[in-house]
């Protein structure tokens, strides 16, 4: 074996790719740098956001990391020349050893001393090792925040990355589905491990669990401040879910809770605590609007005169004596005993009887009332009980549960909570904030009341150790006469062939949905549509994405339908039909199957009952999924004008839709917007604004068309009406994008819908009257002057809500707010459900909606053998 053979190659694993990564990150800085010109956002006039600054840092980040690659490739060439010329460099080393040796044989011949040593042998691993050396330097040189920031730091709130579309790697995605998981204390779900914080006394919880609890903790005193097993969660912690302005807003209300004597702003618009480092000389300042409040009696400063008497204290003061209310002695606040004992804690930590006031253990008094008791411990057996009970098992087990509360009253729960998630129709409701739970309740072994998580932490502030009950085995759900009482609490309608009762899990809010509730309305007068619960649809087909009270706000906004019916049973009961006046039961021409394979329509097709629509083609909750899941983009669509004019069936849809609340009748108009003229042409022909009716203007995706973009148009059409309330109804025009801008703008394979079927999800919607195809994301004067001109009347507002869509430099509602016509919908409950949300929602859940594709699937199979046979 010659040398050159022997030689060692260095491992070509450390930099296999540089070059590519380099061309990469060019490519990357250069979209940077399109988007930074041409991208335009939608923030108010003057706003700087402080995105610009994530942009600057992420194109400092581009550069660092162009500069790191590039000297990794040149420092790999150096190694690669080194290796190559390494044969010849040991051959000269050997004829440099020969050299040696002769001569130190011809010195020794000679008789000369002082012989010089031969060069150090050359060691072949320099050569392989040089590789290694050069990338640990390299990697050292790097700044450290490179390494340090997460890929998700590098994102928007809508999933975007700075640097346009292609920027977000897929290595994160895949580093998500793939990363470890960690049970939440409190919800108990699954949860990736980097949105999940410990707390000091170890306990775990997801971000939006201890989020929660933490605005909880801001609203109500009593949770202040956040405590788990009895130990106070640093500001520092909560940190990690909060925003500054949140953790200052935390701060704040510990100032506030840790003030005896409180001092509100009097203004009505205002009402802020005033710290007091603002009051001075019998005078508080309140730091918002600069209010000045007398320190005496709470009211507006009023020098020079007397303070008048509080009225509203004392007639406060005099219904708590008519109702036996007590006040606490320390901070004198009004208090009501509802249930438990007669020991009151209140809110600012004193402890004090009901009875007579004074400090607790320093009376006599009767700890329990025994008429209260025995109501609660009544309250508890009928809530635990599967049906009515005989009088003498009720009365035994009232004196059972009675004892049970006054033995533990005082129980301090350590690690005893368990989790009851058995399907109940009616969900838990808490015993304590009588709120309603649909997933899940806390329980204690040794005590009795239900509890939802954030009484959990505000009201005994113990461990969250859960000890989870098994799931309930999946099973259809057929009423029983025994359970008659599960029907919902409204008078009964006779019943009436004109009215229809149909039935879904309605989880996103698309065109198929729309279609089912539109043929079946025009088989009647008058349309019940009922909405499965969220553990029903878990037991019998899978996870929802969206939530039962988001798809009811969905349903609600649809113009077909009149009535909503939350919690109606997935295998629809003929008492349901008979309780809401409802003959027929309309579905498509599919059959949906319950958990057992058993048909979800059996009973009401066995009564005659049963009417069978079209089923809308190339749609479902499930394909949506898919989408997200596979990031496809085959349903974009490049040209609507040209899919419109080849496809029949795509715009007799579109006239299907602008049909108005029979269904039956015109109703809204469609127009395409041609930027090439500029014109708007009109496709389908509706119901013309009136002369003193004003048209609203409003644009965006809307796609999947969210409870959050519903809201907005609500509150758009709520705040027309608040204006003049005599005033006709608005006719609100929805500009919609094409396909093609909101890729552009948003990247990966946004829009999920495309343009028909977002268009078709806004036309079936109530709160429209008019849809624009092709919209311009900047609704300029010009725009504006055209589509007056197409509807015969001028354009009399402007909406958009409160988010933002992009940075940019420009303002796309310059025009309109210059001509004043422009107004923002305040916040909502739903503003942060939008498309990038429920992106997250599926890929947070991955592994759970892949099953539920994987089942569907074969579900699928066997549903559409059963259609056939």
């Amino acid at each position: 074996m010659t040398a050159a053979e022997s030689t060692v190659r260095p491992a070509t694993s450390v930099a296999p790719c540089d070059d590519d990564l380099v061309v990469a990150l060019t490519l990357q800085m250069e979209e940077l740098d399109v988007e930074t010109e041409c991208r335009k956002g939608k923030e108010r006039a003057g706003d700087k956001p402080d995105r610009y600054l994530a942009l600057e840092d992420y194109r400092d980040i581009l550069r660092c990391l162009t500069d790191f690659y590039t000297d990794r490739a040149m420092a790999k060439s150096i190694a690669d020349a080194v290796y190559q010329d390494a044969p010849l460099i040991e051959e000269m080393v050997a004829a440099e050893k020969i050299a040696a040796t002769d001569r130190e044989q011809a010195l020794r011949i000679g008789d000369a001393v002082g012989v010089d040593a031969a060069p150090p042998p050359y060691d072949n691993g320099d050569t392989a090792s040089i590789l290694t050396h050069y990338d640990q330097y390299s990697m050292s040189m790097l700044p450290s925040r490179v390494f340090d920031a997460s890929p998700d730091d590098w994102d928007d709130e809508n999933g975007n990355t700075a640097a346009g579309p292609s920027s977000r790697p897929q290595a994160q995605a895949l580093r998500c589905f793939s990363a470890p998981k960690i049970v939440c204390g409190v919800c108990a779900e699954q949860v990736l491990e980097s949105t999940s914080v410990r707390c000091p006394c170890g306990d775990v919880y997801c971000s939006e669990c201890l989020r929660r609890v933490a605005f909880n903790a801001i609203k109500d005193e009593s949770m202040y401040p956040l405590k788990c097993c009895k130990v106070e969660v640093p500001v520092e912690t909560l940190a990690a879910v909060l925003t500054r302005a949140e953790c200052e807003q935390y701060t704040g209300a510990g100032v506030e809770y840790a003030t005896a004597n409180r001092i509100y702003c009097t203004n009505k618009k205002c009402f802020k605590f005033i710290p007091p480092d603002r009051v001075s000389d019998g005078c508080a300042v309140c730091i918002a609007c600069e209010t000045r409040v007398c320190v005496n009696c709470k009211g507006e400063e009023h020098p020079g005169v007397q303070c008048a008497a509080d009225v509203g204290l004392q007639e406060l003061l005099g219904v708590a004596g008519q109702n036996g209310w007590k006040q606490c002695s320390q901070c004198q606040r009004v208090v009501e005993l509802l249930h438990g004992c007669n020991h009151m804690t209140c809110v600012c930590g004193a402890e004090f009887c009901y009875v007579c006031g004074v400090k607790w253990h320093r009376c006599r008094c009767e700890l329990w009332d025994e008429n209260m008791l025995r109501e609660a411990a009544a309250r508890r057996v009928d809530r635990d009980a599967e049906g009515p009970l005989p009088a003498a098992v009720r009365v035994q087990r009232i004196q059972h549960v009675q004892r049970e509360i006054q033995e533990n009253h005082d129980c301090a729960h350590p690690g005893k909570f368990q989790r009851r998630d058995q399907y109940r129709r009616r969900g838990y409701r808490c015993d304590i904030c009588a709120a309603r739970h649909w997933k899940y309740i806390l329980t204690c072994r040794l005590h009795f009341p239900y509890l939802c998580p954030a009484v959990d932490w505000k009201e005994f502030q113990t461990s969250s150790e859960l000890h989870q009950s098994a799931p309930p085995a999946a099973r259809s759900t057929v009423i029983k006469p025994s359970e008659m009482e599960d029907l919902p609490d409204t008078p009964a309608v006779p019943v009436s062939e004109d009215r229809i009762w149909v039935d879904g899990c309605f989880d996103f809010s698309h065109h198929g949905h729309a279609g089912a509730m539109l043929q079946a309305k025009q088989l009647g007068r008058y349309l019940v549509v009922g909405i499965h619960s969220d553990e029903e649809i878990t037991v019998n087909k899978g996870p929802t994405v969206m939530n039962l009270k988001e798809r009811v706000s969905a349903v609600d906004a649809c113009k077909w339908s009149d009535l909503s019916v939350p919690d109606a049973p997935y295998v629809t009961q003929i008492p349901w039909l008979n309780h809401f006046g409802c003959h027929y039961v309309v579905h498509g021409d599919d059959v949906t199957t319950d958990a057992d394979g058993n048909d979800c329509y059996r009973l009401v097709k066995a009564e005659d009952r049963f009417k069978i629509v079209k089923r809308t083609p190339g749609i479902s909750t499930t394909d949506l999924v898919g989408r997200m899941l596979l990031c496809t983009k085959q349903h974009h669509i490049k040209d609507i004008t040209a899919l419109l004019k080849r496809e029949d069936d795509t715009m007799r849809r579109f006239e299907m839709y602008a049909t108005d609340s029979s269904g039956l009748a015109p109703g809204s108009t469609v127009w395409t917007y041609d930027t090439s003229a500029p014109s708007i042409r009109r496709l389908v022909a509706g119901i013309d604004p009136q002369p003193d009716q004003r048209i609203i203007y409003v644009d965006g995706g809307f796609d999947l068309f969210s409870s959050g973009q519903i809201e907005f148009l609500r509150l758009v059409v709520d705040a027309e009406k608040q204006r003049d309330p005599a005033a006709l109804p608005p006719y609100v025009v929805a500009g919609i994008h094409d396909d093609l801008t909101i890729n552009k703008n948003k990247g990966l394979n946004y829009p999920i819908m495309n343009a028909v079927e977002r268009a078709l999800c806004v036309l079936q919607c109530r709160y429209v009257n008019a849809v624009i195809l092709d919209a311009p994301f900047d609704p300029t004067k010009a725009f504006l002057g055209v589509v007056a001109d197409a509807i015969g009347a001028p354009v009399s507002a402007v909406y958009h809500g409160p988010t933002s869509f992009m940075p940019s430099e420009g303002d796309p509602y310059a025009d309109a707010k210059e001509m004043g016509i422009f107004h923002q919908v305040e916040s909502h409950d739903f503003e942060d459900v939008n498309a990038g949300t429920i992106m997250e929602r599926i890929v947070a859940a991955r592994e759970r909606f892949e099953e539920r594709q994987r089942k569907k699937g074969v579900k699928a199979g066997y549903e559409d053998e059963m259609t056939h046979d």
